[in-house]
């Protein structure tokens, strides 16, 4: 947590690749630690060395940060106005949680563990998609931020345009590719052997896309400073969810839990989208949308083709992600 809260300094002052630099820093550490000393300590002590490394680069940002703009003191006033928003996006991320496990909890209590484990490896691999989030939510949402803040509302909106093009241009042929490839990956995390049907990885990969969409339509609520409205439609996500997953889990096991996950997050997307078009005055560009879902069906063709070529799997996959980016 003081590791998220002092490189966001960087997001503030607009140093988007000083951030991106230190956080990947701090994740090559830690794998090198986790890989250097996998085989002469146990996980207990790998455990404190990854604490210590996180430690080291936490005190080297908020060194910096003390040298470059000084020691404030606090300020009553901006306090209680901070501890106020503080403390809704603290709850909002509470119901968020309950939005996005709720289908979770009715899987292992009226299907047992084994269907939520693969569940969760469906769900890790259907994750990949929120690769596309990251320029977003690190680059362009904090520059728009910025513009809010100065009242300089015209340049936000070809900026929030932007991020609905980007979140179906990139997020779009990765559904595509999860479909053609989920069960390879799936293999890879996996020392058991768990085969899952392509169209529920696609199906689930539609979840992070729709949260993607979600993300950038709360950055409404957080320029309006309205953040219990977007905890009253968490919710309701939440309520939607448990609706679904209680009637399908039942009958259809883990098909249930994806098609309650799925219609929760796509009704949450749905319901901020409204609210965001108020704001900002920006709806999604559909005609660039259906370009991208052409392009991203003409790819998965394409890769279905190349799926008939016997080289190994893995192979295969590499050699698909590259014939995809040429085909997209």
């Amino acid at each position: 947590a003081c590791f998220g809260v002092a490189i966001s300094y960087f997001l503030v002052i607009e140093r988007q690749r000083m951030h991106g630099l230190i956080k990947a820093l701090a994740q090559i550490g830690e794998a090198l630690v986790v890989l250097s000393m996998a085989w002469w300590l146990d996980l207990e002590s790998i455990i404190m060395l990854c604490i210590v490394w996180k430690l080291l680069v936490t005190a080297s940002v908020i060194i910096y940060m003390c040298l470059e703009c000084g020691i404030a003191s606090p300020r009553l006033p901006i306090n209680r106005e901070f501890v106020s928003f503080g403390g809704w996006l603290m709850l909002s991320q509470v119901t968020f949680f309950g939005a996005t496990h709720a289908s979770r909890y009715v899987l292992v209590n009226f299907v047992g563990v084994e269907q939520l484990a693969v569940f969760a490896a469906a769900y890790s691999v259907a994750k990949v998609i929120e690769l596309v989030i990251m320029p977003v939510r690190f680059a362009l949402l904090p520059t728009i931020s910025a513009h809010w803040n100065r009242q300089e509302y015209d340049k936000t909106k070809p900026l929030i345009s932007l991020c609905y093009k980007l979140i179906f241009l990139l997020g779009l042929p990765m559904l595509g590719g999860l479909y053609m490839y989920g069960n390879v990956l799936i293999s890879l995390l996996s020392s058991n052997q768990v085969n899952i049907e392509p169209w529920i990885i696609l199906l689930l990969g539609i979840a992070p896309l729709m949260n993607g969409l979600r993300t950038i339509n709360s950055m409404a609520f957080w320029m309006k400073k309205n953040i219990h409205y977007s905890i009253g439609i968490q919710l309701m996500g939440m309520a939607i969810n448990l609706f679904f997953a209680i009637i399908l889990v039942r009958t259809f096991g883990v098909i249930g839990a994806v098609i309650a996950a799925v219609c929760s997050m796509l009704l949450m997307a749905m319901i901020t989208h409204k609210y965001a078009i108020k704001v900002f005055k920006v709806k999604i560009n559909w005609h660039h949308f259906a370009k991208s879902v052409f392009c991203a069906g003409l790819m998965t063709g394409g890769l279905m083709l190349w799926s008939f070529v016997d080289i190994g799997q893995i192979l295969t996959m590499i050699i698909g992600v590259f014939l995809g980016l040429i085909i997209y």
